[in-house]
């Protein structure tokens, strides 16, 4: 139930507490916590440079990766 807008010319999803960060493996998208959305446009633009990093460096793809690692590790 997150609603979904712009924030420093990215779209982004916003929560009332989780964030920010980035969600989702197949359809990852950058999710904010509502109290980013009163930063000084320069700080928020920073916020969305940091998750747009993790979404360019495919980092939801990495963590999956690691968690199947460690799924079958046992095995």
């Amino acid at each position: 139930g997150w609603r979904r807008t712009r924030l420093a010319g990215a779209p982004v999803a916003v929560s009332r507490d989780v964030g920010p960060a980035v969600v989702g493996v197949t359809r990852p998208e950058i999710v904010v916590p509502a109290w980013t959305l009163d930063l000084a446009d320069a700080d928020a633009a920073l916020v969305v440079a940091h998750e747009r990093e993790h979404l360019r460096a495919r980092d939801p793809w990495l963590l999956a990766a690691a968690l199947g690692a460690v799924a079958v590790l046992p095995w």
